[in-house]
């Protein structure tokens, strides 16, 4: 009996569990958007470049998924078209106006954790009453027990939630997510690809998912040897390609 009581409660928890992820967009102008125009870097300013050469251009009607071995640069060119990097040759430009965010594991940067989630998207985003807030955390799936708790004290999937809660707020014209779906669980996961699919807006990703690249239907960019070039066969074609290399 007490090993059915303690069944029936955890799908009762489950019931009670939903996630929708939702992000808004301002239409898919592809007029409108950012270019990396021959940019090199290195992280010394000096030659041998980390990237060099690389010509990507991204509008609000892009969908783009940027695959590559670790330390090849793609993290490295995310930051370059949030201008977070200067290049130290060539140029990242974007038109007037549009708000370009971005979501990554370094939460630090991101979100304020010395305030609690209700506190950070009531004060960020003239939300009020807290129970604005908290239904918009609620919908990204942080538990209600989780509202009013520090960021900083929150796991790394609940972090994950206040970071896509303040995301959907910003209400951007083009996202870039770097590795978005690690501290998800599948559910979450699932909510998330939904929204990006969904997503009014344009789209840079940067992904160990292949999964979540393939049901996005992304145009796939290659960053391997210090360039970045758009790969004319789909995710299949590049699993291919990385596998002969192997042999």
């Amino acid at each position: 009996m007490k090993e059915k009581f303690r069944i029936d409660s955890l799908d009762e928890k489950q019931k009670d569990y939903i996630v929708k992820f939702k992000f808004e967009g301002h239409g898919m102008d592809r007029t409108l958007g950012l270019n990396v125009s021959e940019v090199a870097f290195s992280y010394d300013g000096k030659e041998p470049w980390l990237l060099e050469e690389v010509e990507i251009g991204v509008d609000c009607g892009s969908r783009i998924a940027i695959v590559g071995p670790n330390g090849a640069g793609k993290s490295t060119i995310l930051n370059l078209m949030m201008q977070h990097l200067e290049p130290c040759q060539g140029e990242v430009s974007a038109s007037k106006g549009i708000r370009i965010r971005q979501y990554h594991q370094h939460f630090e940067e991101l979100l304020p954790l010395d305030k609690t989630g209700v506190e950070y998207l009531t004060d960020a985003f003239n939300l009020g009453p807290p129970e604005k807030a908290r239904a918009v955390l609620g919908q990204f799936g942080l538990p209600g027990g989780s509202h009013f708790t520090k960021i900083g004290n929150l796991s790394g999937g609940q972090k994950a939630r206040v970071a896509f809660a303040a995301l959907m707020l910003m209400k951007p014209h083009i996202i870039i997510l770097d590795e978005p779906t690690n501290h998800l669980d599948i559910e979450s996961v699932e909510a998330l690809t939904t929204a990006i699919t969904n997503f009014n807006g344009g789209l840079v990703l940067v992904s160990h998912d292949a999964r979540l690249i393939t049901e996005v239907d992304c145009e796939l960019w290659v960053c391997e040897d210090g360039g970045c070039y758009r790969f004319e066969k789909d995710f299949d074609g590049y699993r291919d390609k990385v596998l002969n290399q192997l042999d």
